[in-house]
């Protein structure tokens, strides 16, 4: 991965938070899926918010930002090529993250980690409601 692309996650937060468009949150969504493929993706909130359903062409990102509440949650459902649908709480309100940003690849949602400057901070999908690999 080129330092170019590892710089653009923190400019991305850094900008959008400066210029007051990110008021508590914001999340960034990445397709990083392989062999060019799309990704489409629909994202809700607990409180009933839903962001509609959006299409990432490879190596594209959606970013989003809300206050941060006690009950802040919001969940992102995933589809690629053919696949079955794919679920993650991209946000959850005990995360630690204001600038939560996401990775996608097939094997599982990864969060970028400010330490390593890297997407390596891997999840596992839930599908059908449980978790896989």
């Amino acid at each position: 991965m080129s330092h170019g692309l590892v710089l653009i996650p923190f400019i991305l937060v850094v900008f959008s938070c400066v210029s007051k468009i990110c008021e508590g949150i914001i999340v960034d969504i990445y397709n990083g899926l392989d062999h060019n493929l799309d990704l489409t993706f629909q994202c809700k909130s607990k409180d009933g918010g839903d962001l509609g359903v959006h299409v990432l062409h490879f190596n594209q990102r959606y970013t989003f930002s809300f206050p941060r509440t006690a009950t802040s949650l919001y969940t992102c459902s995933f589809r690629w090529d053919q696949s079955e649908i794919h679920w993650y709480d991209v946000f959850k309100p005990d995360d630690a993250c204001s600038g939560c940003l996401w990775r996608i690849t097939a094997q599982g949602p990864c969060l970028f980690n400010g330490d390593t400057g890297q997407y390596d901070l891997c999840k596992q999908w839930k599908i059908n409601g449980k978790l896989h690999d």
